[in-house]
């Protein structure tokens, strides 16, 4: 049972638990055929860069991505329903985060996607637990720029993208 405070309303909370994208099969900004003005979520850690098609994150199984930047851990969480964005950095690591999608809670104007770490729900948009005396939640938030795949090219040549298509032959992946 959640004990939310919700000033006397109760909130519909959906319960999911998937996994997400873990380790996403990227491509250089010169092989994808990801239109100019298609939206990306664009983030920048460490010197590196790396773009999100929204497309590829449409799907509920595909929310969440758990990702690498070299050595730093990196996930980028999507919801379709609020349109929020976040990013989160975990602690330097060789493997990606184990972030899934817990589900969704429907509060109003307050509505989020519920996102799960370690059995712990917490709020997508704010990083909050969703029941109170759960821990903190324990990664830290990175910028993240929401922009065409034209404009994040244009600011990042040496970028790469995670666009979803799965017809590609491996050697032309990452």
């Amino acid at each position: 049972m959640y004990a939310l405070f919700t000033g006397g309303r109760t909130p519909a909370i959906e319960v999911a638990d998937l996994p997400g994208v873990k380790s996403p099969r990227t491509v250089a900004a010169s092989r994808t055929t990801l239109p100019d003005q298609a939206l990306v979520i664009g983030v920048s850690v460490n010197g590196r860069h790396r773009a999100y098609a929204l497309s590829a994150m449409a799907n509920v199984n595909c929310h969440v991505v758990n990702d690498l930047f070299g050595e730093t851990p990196i996930t980028v969480a999507y919801c379709d329903r609020s349109h929020c964005v976040t990013a989160y950095q975990g602690d330097s690591a060789d493997s990606p985060l184990e972030i899934g999608i817990g589900g969704y809670l429907n509060d109003g104007d307050a509505s989020t996607m519920l996102i799960k770490d370690a059995g712990v729900l917490y709020r997508q948009d704010s990083g909050q637990p969703l029941r109170s005396g759960d821990p903190s939640f324990p990664h830290h938030s990175v910028e993240v720029t929401r922009t065409t795949w034209q404009a994040w090219r244009t600011a990042h040549p040496d970028t790469d993208i995670y666009d979803g298509d799965t017809r590609r032959r491996d050697s032309e992946l990452h």
